[in-house]
């Protein structure tokens, strides 16, 4: 979020919602991009403006017990999510990294 950090605005003052439980199960192929698609469209075309959301946010779950381990940061990467501190490392109390995506420019497409 360098833009912000440079705009002096600490991470908890974000106008965003946040993802908070996605899961799909492997069966149901393709089920979680499909639903994270549909959010990012309804949040920034409905949301947006009613309520002053800028951002969406996510906890990436890292799991190390499996085998390969579960990263699922990839999965959020692919739709443009990037992490709020790319330095942040992952710990056992919390098994995630936070990370957003700024629907200002889909916001903008859908004023157009």
């Amino acid at each position: 979020m360098q833009l912000l950090e440079e705009e002096g605005v600490r991470y908890r003052t974000f106008p965003a919602i946040k993802i908070g439980l996605l899961a799909a199960d492997t069966r149901a192929k393709g089920t979680g991009s499909i639903l994270v698609e549909w959010a990012l469209e309804y949040v920034a075309i409905e949301l947006a403006s009613a309520v002053g959301i800028r951002f969406m946010t996510v906890d990436a779950l890292y799991d190390p017990d499996e085998e390969p381990p579960y990263d699922a940061s990839g999965f959020y990467k692919k739709f443009g999510f990037q992490f709020v501190n790319s330095d942040e490392t992952v710990s056992r109390t919390a098994p995630y990294r936070t990370m957003y995506f700024d629907l200002k420019p889909l916001i903008d497409l859908s004023i157009e």
